[in-house]
């Protein structure tokens, strides 16, 4: 049994006045004068009320201190700590028993001899008792307590002399005893505490300051009998001098959030807390607990500059993460949520009207959420909740795509970056102390470890970042006015550069199959080294976009694997964004792509020996359309430059069932374009491809290598007989003929059934 309140940690109760930063000292002043100012003979129970976290522990602290101060005997008492009655009424006793032997040992000495024998009397009959239990019948609940209360009431019963002794050894002084946490305490044994109190615990010179919530324990007292009726008013007959908590101030919860910020959480700026406090509950133990969670942020918060950090965001987000952690997670989560939320700021922007398109958005978004939990939200919570997320909307721009940022400060303590840009130019450092790509590999792998994180994560944010301090360095230089400092922002861009190309071609994977990187980071370098095309102004300027073009080319002639990411990347602009773009970007964007080009026909030549390629680009339109624009390309690659192995691939279908039946699909897919959607771009080209004689023989020869299904027989007959039409003669192979023939047999006879 602890004979003090005190714990330590983020939510511990203030112990002394100079810790009383919420205005409570005065009350427990009060409650102390009205313990200790009536007649000796009194026996007084006091209660502390307030809700969980309002600071009930820290009055009986303050208690405590000035008890002590008055060198009366104070015993704590904690009853939660217990979970059956033989163990709470014996600790109560031995509780008692170890501060009357502790604190009567002060006295004079002839009071001391007194004090010794009257606890040696206590402790002998505390000895007895120990094991002891007594039944007692309540009359408010109508019903038998059978606990170990046979010992307390013994040690009580002490006759008129025993009392008088007592007296005369504690003079003025009381027995005070603090009962903490009474609402937390098991509820079957919370009717026979209060029974306790009143009948059995009423002794002269015994005070009792309970603090509880009365609510909660009203409420335990209505469960445990309907004999006591009302919990709340069964309470007035226990509780001789209530005393709620008043809620506290605006001001003293600014002091205690900046006092705590202070020792746990210097990185918060106040000016953010303080902006924040109005949308937490006024409750000293949310509050704390809130600062505790912001104190968890520390080692993520420790790899950032400020500049990195939006506090606004960052708090509001926490003050739902700890209020509403489900809702918050479902909430935080929803992409689409802040999505749509980014499209109403910029409807709201464009349009001059008074409708609150984001707070309808937001209470939408809430609502499904709730619906999604199965929560039902009392009014001033649904309010409280609304203005965060929106205080959380107002700190973003939609218009400067912050849609990244405001997820990143909203998980910044469970999904931060791999590397800050604080760690970022410290790997920066590292690697212009010795430009190599070991150093850079050393770096990246160390600090893979320290962050825990795979080498891969750190290896993508550190060519964006390198990508991105490049563009702003350039940026820079074309805003600066003195010729020295453009050249020295050139010069650092340079090395960035250099890199950029180590960190590519040498850790990149950029000759293996297995890259490191993928379609996002190729966007991202082609439009990086494309933005600044026509900056030509300076040698130093030429000299770079020698440099960059020499990059891109490498880049893409060098590719090991598969070149669609490439593809995608370079594909032709648009006619509207041609007229755009400048010439010099869509001539060097021209030039890639036709490097690109003949190295993706090579692909889909090799995809024709695969089995159903044909099929799954033909009917699988998504991520297909390159595909076909290669095989409908008459003049393109495939037919033209790469004739030769075309035609070797084709000639091999007599061995690759593989390759028959991928002609075979081309054949029925070309026939039907022309059959069925006559006019699309698609279907033009195939008319044009089938003009060919080379190609459409070469394909006739493969579709039709072996025998096939005769379901197989109507589309070969099809496109033969339109193909014949435009003067080109298919040799029919022997095995067809006759299927041929049964075909168009059946066909006159289906003719002559219909007539």
């Amino acid at each position: 049994m602890n004979d003090t309140a005190t714990r330590r940690g983020f939510d511990a109760a203030a112990c002394t006045q100079a810790d009383d930063h919420l205005g409570r000292w005065p009350l427990a002043k009060e409650i102390y004068g009205i313990a200790t100012t009536g007649p000796d003979e009194w026996s007084v129970r006091i209660g502390v009320y307030g809700e969980w976290g309002s600071g009930k522990t820290s009055i009986l602290n303050f208690v405590a201190n000035l008890a002590r101060e008055d060198k009366h005997v104070v015993v704590w008492f904690n009853p939660w700590q217990f979970r059956g009655r033989d163990e709470l009424w014996r600790g109560f006793v031995l509780a008692v028993l170890k501060q009357l032997k502790v604190q009567l040992g002060a006295v004079g000495m002839t009071r001391q001899a007194k004090a010794k024998v009257w606890v040696n009397k206590v402790g002998t009959i505390v000895g007895k008792l120990a094991g002891s239990a007594a039944g007692m019948v309540s009359e408010q609940a109508g019903d038998t307590v059978e606990s170990g209360i046979g010992c307390l009431t013994r040690l009580l019963e002490f006759g008129e002399q025993d009392f008088k002794e007592v007296r005369q050894i504690l003079g003025n002084r009381r027995i005070m005893v603090l009962v903490d946490d009474l609402d937390r305490t098991k509820p079957d044994l919370v009717p026979e505490i209060l029974f306790a109190l009143k009948e059995v615990m009423d002794v002269p010179g015994f005070v009792f300051v309970c603090a509880f919530d009365p609510v909660v324990v009203g409420e335990v007292l209505g469960e445990y009998h309907p004999g006591f009726g009302d919990g709340l008013k069964f309470l007035e007959k226990i509780i001789d001098y209530p005393r709620w908590l008043p809620e506290p101030s605006a001001e003293g919860m600014r002091t205690l959030a900046h006092v705590d910020l202070a020792r746990y959480c210097e990185y918060v700026p106040v000016a953010a807390m303080d902006e924040i406090l109005p949308f937490l509950p006024q409750n000293a133990r949310v509050l704390r607990q809130f600062i505790r969670l912001l104190s968890l942020l520390k080692p993520q918060i420790e790899r950032h500059y400020e500049r990195e950090l939006e506090w606004s965001i960052i708090l509001s987000a926490n003050v739902l993460k700890i209020l509403y952690p489900q809702l918050a997670q479902r909430f935080f989560s929803n992409k689409k949520v802040w999505a749509s939320i980014a499209s109403a700021q910029m409807m709201s922007s464009m349009e001059n009207t008074n409708e609150d398109r984001v707070g309808k958005h937001l209470t939408d978004a809430l609502d499904e959420a709730c619906r999604e939990l199965g929560m039902e939200l009392e009014a001033e919570k649904r309010v409280r909740i609304i203005s965060v997320l929106q205080r959380i909307a107002d700190s973003t721009d939609v218009w400067l795509n912050e849609s990244k940022t405001l997820s990143y400060q909203i998980h910044v303590a469970e999904a931060p970056h791999a590397v800050t840009w604080k760690e970022f130019d410290a790997f920066r450092a590292a690697w212009e102390a010795k430009p190599e790509s070991a150093t850079a590999e050393a770096w990246m792998t160390k600090h893979a470890g320290v962050v825990g994180r795979r080498r891969n994560d750190i290896y993508l944010e550190v060519v964006d970042a390198t990508i991105r301090s490049r563009d702003a360095l350039l940026s820079q230089a074309g805003d600066a006015a003195i010729d020295s400092e453009v050249l020295a922002l050139l010069q650092q861009a340079d090395r960035l550069q250099t890199l950029l190309e180590q960190l590519i071609f040498s850790l990149g994977g950029h000759n293996s199959a297995t890259k490191c990187f993928g379609e996002d980071q190729i966007k991202q370098i082609i439009e990086s080294l494309f933005r600044y095309a026509a900056w030509t102004v300076k040698n130093e300027d030429r000299t770079m976009r020698a440099r960059e073009r020499a990059f891109l080319r490498r880049f893409v002639t060098d590719w090991a694997g598969d070149v669609t990411p490439l593809l995608n990347v370079l594909k032709p602009f648009s006619e509207m964004h041609e007229a755009m773009i400048r010439k010099d970007v869509a001539a060097l964007r021209n030039e890639l792509h036709a490097l690109v080009v003949p190295r993706f026909a090579e692909q889909v030549i090799s995809g024709l020996g695969e089995q159903g390629y044909v099929e799954r680009v033909v009917r699988r339109g998504e991520g297909t359309f390159d595909i076909k624009c290669i095989l409908l390309n008459v003049d393109g690659p495939l037919w033209h430059g790469l004739r030769p192995k075309v035609s070797t691939l084709l000639r091999q279908a007599n061995e690759n069932v593989n390759v028959q039946m991928n002609a075979f699909e081309m054949v029925n897919w070309f026939d039907y374009k022309m059959r069925s959607e006559a006019g699309l771009s698609e279907t033009q080209a195939a008319e044009k491809l089938l003009s060919t004689p080379w190609i459409c023989r070469e394909l006739w020869t493969a579709a039709t290598a072996k025998p096939l299904n005769p379901r197989y027989v109507g589309p070969l007959r099809d496109f033969r007989q339109r193909i014949k039409k435009q003067g080109i003669t298919l040799t029919v192979p022997h095995w067809l003929r006759r299927p041929l023939k049964e075909l168009e047999s059946a066909k006159k006879r289906a003719k002559a059934s219909e007539t």
